[in-house]
C-alpha cells in the first residue's frame, strides 16, 4: 500500500548549505515530530512542503498526487510558522474563520465551523478580543486553529511550543494530541526539543546538516540511537569508545558480550543512566569509583562518578537507592547486557 504522504529524495540549496536528499513517508493521520538542532533545514523542508520554497530535486505527493511543481495556495496544506503570523487588526474570531471566506460556505456554516475550532483550541472566551493583545500560547492556538478549519490534508508545525513557558507548553501539547485524536490529521511537527515527542509523538525523526538521520517511534530513537550524534542529541550521556569483536565488546576498562549481536569495528556504546545498578562491593561489578557529583531533579538523584583508570559516568537511581550516599564516597556499578546498546555510525 502507497503511503499516504511521501517525499522522495528532495534536495535544495540555500547557498552553502544544502538540504537532503529526504525521504519521508507517513500513512493518513500519523503525527511526526522531526527533532534538529537550529539550522539543520527543518524550517526549510517545511517551507518546500509548503511549496514556499521550490526544491532542485525530488517529488512530493500526497494522496497519490503529485504536488511538487504546485504553488502554495493549490497544495492544501495548513503551514504554522514559528511566530504565528496572525492579523493584530482582526479578532480571534475573525482571525480562526479567515480561511474559510474563501470556500463555498454559508455564512452559518462558516460561524459554526469557526465555533468548533475555537472550543477545541479553548479559544472560545476569547472570540472578540483583538490578535494583537494575546499572550504567546494563545497566538500559536490561534494559529494553529485557523490552519485545521480548513481542513487541509496535511499540516506543517514549526516550533509550535517555543517561546512558552513550561504551563503553557504542557497545556498546548496537551490540546494539540487531543485534537489529533478527535480529527485525524496527518502532521508534521519540527522542534529542537526532545522533551516534546515524549508529550505528543508516536513517531520521531531525528535531522542534522540538512538530513534526516533516523526516524522510529521515540521509545526507538532514545534507547537505540543509530548514530553518535543522535545519541547525543536525544541527551545520551554515558557513550564510551568501543571495539567489536562478534559478540564481545571491548571498553577502556572492561570486556563485555554483546546481547544477540554479532559485530565487527571501532564504534561506541550507549548505557542509558536509568538502566545502571548501584551494587555492594560484595556483588559483582562492572564499574567502580568514587562519586563526584550528586543532583535532586525531582524524579531521581543524578550521580556523576569516575573512576581514575577508567571513565566518568552518569547514573539515574531513585531517592531511597542514594539516602546512605553522599559525594566523595566510593560507588559500584552494574547492568544487563542488553542494556549496552552498540553504535557503528558517526
Amino acid at each position: 500500500m502507497n503511503p499516504y504522504f511521501s517525499v522522495n529524495n528532495l534536495e535544495t540549496s540555500y547557498g552553502n548549505f544544502k538540504l537532503g536528499p529526504v525521504s519521508l513517508e507517513l500513512d493518513y493521520g500519523e503525527y511526526l515530530v522531526i527533532l534538529g538542532p537550529t539550522g539543520c533545514g527543518k524550517t526549510s523542508l517545511l517551507r518546500n512542503i509548503a511549496g514556499i520554497s521550490r526544491s532542485d530535486k525530488g517529488y512530493i505527493s500526497i494522496n497519490g498526487d503529485m504536488i511538487s511543481s504546485l504553488p502554495p495556495d493549490k497544495r492544501n496544506i495548513g503551514y504554522v510558522t514559528q511566530t504565528g503570523g496572525l492579523f493584530p487588526h482582526l479578532t480571534v474570531r475573525q482571525n480562526v474563520g479567515f480561511g474559510l471566506k474563501y470556500r463555498r460556505l454559508s455564512y452559518a456554516e462558516q460561524r459554526a465551523k469557526t465555533d468548533r475550532f475555537m472550543q477545541l483550541f479553548e479559544l472560545s472566551p476569547l472570540a472578540n478580543q483583538s490578535a494583537a493583545t494575546l499572550s504567546g500560547g494563545e497566538t500559536k492556538r490561534v494559529a494553529m486553529a485557523r490552519s485545521l478549519v480548513t481542513e487541509p490534508k496535511l499540516i506543517l508545525l514549526d516550533e509550535p511550543l517555543g517561546m512558552l513557558d513550561h504551563n503553557g507548553r504542557k497545556k498546548t501539547a496537551k490540546i494539540l494530541k487531543m485534537i489529533h485524536e478527535e480529527l485525524k490529521t496527518t502532521v508534521i511537527h519540527v522542534t529542537h526539543d526532545r522533551h516534546e515527542t515524549w508529550d505528543i509523538a508516536l513517531k520521531c525523526a531525528v535531522m542534522n546538516n540538512g538530513m534526516i538521520l533516523q526516524t522510529g517511534t521515540a521509545q526507538d530513537l532514545f534507547r537505540k540511537p543509530e548514530t553518535r550524534f543522535t545519541a547525543e542529541f536525544l541527551g545520551g550521556t554515558n557513550i564510551f569508545d568501543a571495539v567489536f569483536e562478534k559478540n564481545t565488546v571491548r571498553l577502556p576498562w572492561i570486556e563485555l558480550k554483546l546481547h544477540g549481536q554479532s559485530l565487527t569495528g571501532k564504534g561506541w556504546v550507549l548505557i542509558r543512566p536509568e538502566k545502571i545498578n548501584i551494587v555492594s562491593s560484595n556483588y559483582t561489578h562492572k564499574f567502580s569509583g568514587k562519586i563526584t557529583a550528586m543532583r535532586d531533579s525531582g524524579e531521581f538523584i543524578e550521580i556523576q562518578a569516575e573512576s581514575e583508570k577508567y571513565a566518568c559516568i552518569a547514573v539515574h537511581a531513585s531517592i531511597e537507592n542514594t539516602r546512605a550516599l553522599k559525594t566523595g564516597d566510593a560507588i559500584y556499578l552494574d547492568w544487563n547486557e542488553d542494556s549496552v546498546h552498540p553504535i557503528l555510525k558517526e
